[in-house]
């Protein structure tokens, strides 16, 4: 997924970020400006926090509220790529009306915008509900199940968005728990499918990975999980040490 951004990529349009005041949101938008990146951070209300490095010409915060569509269809409009990294929260919104209905807004608005990839930070395990991670996630607002209810309508979308001649896609980024340390880059990062390994990774590296993904050929109309190779472990097997974020030599250490 190693895709850096062009001059031409970055003249297609901005990378919109929605949820721009969550951690991996505002991460995204981040590691986007250091990528010359132009960027639209957006929140409910338009009001950045803790995201001074977003100023004009590079970046502009806007309003982009998932719950209420006609905001998503102006903010999106233009755009390159637009990364999801929005959630429940008191203030936002609960699971379904974020995770689930508000990614199905964004899905909605994208198609009918033409942007050409939309980038779906999710979940790791969250379409395994017999394992211990869902299940533990799952008591916070239903979380999991309103992810994977979004995911699943996000890939219809787009399967009748491809029948239909759309050019189109979508990728579905599911990180396994997510750390604040700085990233360890694309060398450390191990991709799987089938959801039945986790582990721990940065939120700096989920932000590269969804970025890379905006240009990446091989990611269109996928979905992948995404965690340290030194942290990872069947899923059935996860436990505290990856909660801690410890790695295999660390483990092998202590």
């Amino acid at each position: 997924l190693g895709v850096a951004c062009t001059a031409a990529a970055a003249a297609a349009g901005p990378i919109v970020v929605l949820g721009a005041n969550g951690k991996t949101g505002r991460q995204c938008v981040l590691s986007a400006l250091q990528r010359d990146e132009r960027v639209v951070a957006t929140s409910r209300t338009g009001v950045l926090r803790e995201l001074d490095a977003c100023a004009p010409p590079r970046c502009e915060a806007r309003v982009g509220d998932v719950t209420r569509l006609e905001t998503l269809r102006a903010v999106v409009s233009g755009a390159r790529g637009v990364i999801f990294a929005a959630s429940q929260s008191k203030e936002g919104g609960s699971a379904r009306a974020v995770d689930n209905q508000g990614l199905v807004n964004t899905a909605r608005a994208c198609i009918d915008a033409g942007v050409q990839r939309l980038v779906v930070v999710s979940s790791g395990a969250v379409s395994r509900p017999d394992s211990s991670v869902y299940q533990f996630l799952n008591l916070f607002g239903n979380i999991m199940a309103e992810k994977i209810a979004g995911e699943n309508q996000v890939r219809a979308l787009y399967a009748d968005a491809a029948r239909s001649g759309g050019g189109v896609g979508y990728t579905i980024v599911r990180p396994g728990g997510l750390t604040e340390a700085a990233g360890r880059g694309a060398g450390a990062v191990e991709l799987g499918q089938g959801d039945a390994v986790s582990g721990r990774i940065s939120r700096a590296d989920v932000a590269e990975l969804s970025l890379a993904a905006v240009d990446s050929p091989s990611s269109r109309n996928a979905t992948f999980e995404c965690y340290y190779a030194d942290t990872a472990k069947p899923l059935q097997a996860v436990g505290l040490s990856n909660v801690l974020g410890l790695t295999s030599a660390e483990r092998e250490g202590s």
